[in-house]
C-alpha cells in the first residue's frame, strides 16, 4: 500500500505506561539526514521517546533532550522486516516508568 492508501495520521503522540512517545514515519523530520531536527521537534513536544522509520536502519539509543539536558529522549527505529538484508523488528518494555528497548532479528 502507498502512503496515500493508508488512513493514518502522519504523526501521533502515544501515551504508554505513563510516558509519552512521538510516533512518526520520519520523512517529515528528515531522519535520513540525521536526527537533529527530529530531536528538536521531540523536545518541543515534551516526549520521552521517538518511534520512527523511513531509514529502515535499526536505532536504539537515549540522547540528551536539547530543551532539557538533564533529560534523555529515546530514539527508536525498529528497522525493517522486508526492506533490508537484516530483517529486524523492535520491542519496547516499560516497567515502572523505565524504558528498555531492543531489536529482534528474523532469518
Amino acid at each position: 500500500l502507498s502512503a496515500e492508501e493508508i488512513d493514518a495520521p502522519e504523526e501521533e503522540i502515544l501515551h504508554v505506561g505513563g510516558l509519552r512517545f512521538l510516533a512518526l514515519h520520519g520523512h517529515t523530520a528528515h531522519v535520513k539526514s540525521g536526527y537533529g531536527q527530529v530531536l528538536l521537534y521531540a523536545s518541543k513536544k515534551q516526549v520521552d521517546g521517538v518511534l520512527f522509520g523511513h531509514t529502515h536502519i535499526p536505532e536504539n539509543r537515549f540522547v540528551p533532550d536539547p530543551g532539557n539536558p538533564e533529560s534523555r529522549i529515546l530514539l527508536f527505529n525498529p528497522g525493517s522486516v522486508g526492506m533490508s538484508r537484516e530483517h529486524s523488528f523492535g520491542v519496547i518494555h516499560i516497567v515502572e516508568g523505565q524504558i528498555s528497548a531492543g531489536h529482534g532479528h528474523m532469518a
